[in-house]
């Protein structure tokens, strides 16, 4: 872990929403990485699972408030670089938004995958695919 999650194994999210956070969550459970603002995360808001960006690591938890742990950490290293993280906060400040939506703004909706459904194209059920793979 990072230094500054060796305290409070901690990180606030934010999320592509309106009303998406930023949400104070504990990292799951056996992860040993490195946590990064920037980094990309799954996280549940409700009923839902989403895709969140990690804000700040290291936070003291909120009083009376039982917090939930991230499902999965995705990136190993920062997808949003700090700079472009310090752009949002300044966007969202100017502009008077949230913060997850004005991360929407400057990261690629790729990578921002907003529900839990995955669509995946199997090679094998398509006869036509299969023609191209032999090549």
């Amino acid at each position: 872990m990072t230094k500054s999650t060796e305290k409070y194994p901690t990180v606030n999210v934010v999320y592509p929403i309106p009303g998406g956070g930023p949400y104070t969550y504990f990292l799951p459970d056996g992860f040993d990485g490195e946590v990064t603002p920037g980094c990309r995360v799954v996280g549940s808001l409700g009923r839902r699972l989403l895709t969140g960006i990690v804000t700040d690591t290291g936070v003291a938890p909120p009083q009376g408030v039982r917090l939930k742990k991230l499902s999965a950490v995705i990136d190993e290293c920062a997808l949003v670089p700090a700079e472009l993280l310090e752009l949002a906060r300044w966007i969202s400040c100017y502009y008077l938004c949230e913060l997850g939506e004005a991360v929407r703004t400057v990261v690629p909706g790729v990578f921002l995958r907003v529900g839990d459904r995955m669509v995946r194209m199997l090679p094998d059920e398509i006869p036509l695919l299969n023609n191209y793979s032999r090549l």
